[in-house]
């Protein structure tokens, strides 16, 4: 059952339909961002650390990017 739902793509082809607008919020990052922008390993180092890469995410590469998304997320809008 579960095969044959992949199969049929329903993950894709039962999954609720996208707004005709979506009003958001872009945060963007300057130049090219990898990996260890995003997840330093300095702060976490396994997968069971997730929580601890969300809070590490572009501290190195843009200081005060979390701080930011927080305040820009009392907007209402999706970030």
């Amino acid at each position: 059952e579960v095969l044959q739902s992949w199969a049929n793509a329903d993950w894709f082809n039962k999954k609720e339909k996208l707004p005709q607008v979506i009003k958001c919020i872009v945060f963007k990052v300057a130049g090219e961002t990898n990996t260890d922008d995003l997840s330093p390993a300095g702060d976490a180092f396994t997968r069971s650390d997730i929580p601890l890469h969300a809070n590490a995410m572009l501290k190195v590469r843009q200081a005060g990017s979390l701080e930011k998304i927080k305040e820009l997320k009392k907007s209402g809008r999706e970030v």
